[in-house]
């Protein structure tokens, strides 16, 4: 696994990783979503994509930093 250098772990790089991440992931659900014809299904999708891209987000720097 590559890592940053340190002089490049600006809170401003992280803060953009952070949210390509979940913004990825986020887009994940989109796609799973969309391919979906029961509105059941749908959502269940939708609140488990908001649960999910918010843990996403809270353990941002601990998988990756």
């Amino acid at each position: 696994m590559t890592r940053l250098q340190d002089e490049l772990r600006t809170e401003s790089v992280r803060a953009q990783a952070r949210e390509q991440f979940t913004g990825a992931v986020d887009r994940i659900f989109d796609t799973a979503e969309s391919v979906c014809v029961a509105s059941v299904a749908r959502t269940v999708l939708r609140a488990v994509r908001d649960t999910v891209v918010s843990v996403a987000r809270a353990v941002w720097n601990w998988i990756f930093f």
